[in-house]
């Protein structure tokens, strides 16, 4: 610096500037049934930052995570432009997809014979799409970790999955299954149709009648289970039996 009356003085000046302003962004919490979350990290730039997504007005002065919702925008695309204390802008954006549900069907085994337990309702999941599962049949009373319930009686269940992943928690939409049994239990009456002496050697017949209940066609022992026959009477040597039937 040079005055009027030929003073001089010189020195030196240190302009600097700050790092490039960049941002990233990642989610932290997917969306599944409930909101997910997505953080914008910036750096370089200087502090403090102000936050617009998506062309919003609105802006978001702290570093707090996004709210993920439905309906997404198109594509699923969120873009972020973040701006420093002088005004210097930085962009980025993160695509987000919702994590789908479990993938599954139910199947069941129904009663055979008449005031069995012997229900079966199976969970067969082919995709857990990352989710831990729990099983219900009684309407999310209870929840197993097992997908096979067996030991039922007749009935209805309401069958629902719970499905969590880190602190979200989700559940299927209740499905009713019921399981079935023969109307009746299997009865039938048993008697001597020939007396002894009458048959081809010497033997009686006897004969197993009215069937009712269980499910037909019909099979009867007259062996004490050893053979089966579709045939309900045969000879036999005099003596005592216990017949037996059984349904299909």
């Amino acid at each position: 610096v040079t005055t009027d009356d030929g003073c001089s003085q010189s020195g030196s000046v240190l302009i600097t500037e700050p790092a490039l302003l960049t941002a990233t962004a990642a989610v932290t919490k997917p969306l599944t049934c409930i909101d997910g979350e997505f953080v914008v990290t910036p750096a370089g730039g200087t502090a403090p930052y102000v936050f617009y997504v998506n062309g919003s007005t609105t802006f978001q002065s702290t570093l707090s995570p996004f709210t993920i919702t439905t309906p997404l925008p198109a594509g699923g695309l969120f873009s972020i432009k973040v701006i420093d204390a002088n005004n210097c802008e930085a962009t980025t954006s993160i695509t987000v997809s919702p994590m789908s549900p479990p993938v599954y069907t139910l199947s069941q085994t129904n009663i055979k014979c008449y005031n069995d337990n012997s229900g079966v309702i199976n969970f067969n999941v082919s995709n857990a799409n990352g989710y831990t599962l729990a099983y219900s049949i009684d309407n999310g009373v209870t929840y197993l970790p097992t997908s096979t319930f067996s030991n039922l009686v007749a009935g209805t269940y309401n069958a629902i999955i719970r499905y969590s992943l880190g602190t979200s928690i989700c559940y299927t939409p209740m499905q009713v299954i019921t399981i079935t049994q023969p109307d009746m239990a299997l009865t039938a009456s048993g008697g001597v149709s020939e007396l002894a002496g009458c048959g081809p050697s010497g033997e009686g017949k006897i004969r197993i009648t009215n069937p009712q209940g269980g499910t037909a066609p019909y099979e009867y022992s007259f062996d004490n289970q050893v053979t089966w026959t579709t045939v309900n009477d045969a000879y036999k040597a005099p003596g005592t039996y216990t017949l037996y039937i059984r349904d299909a």
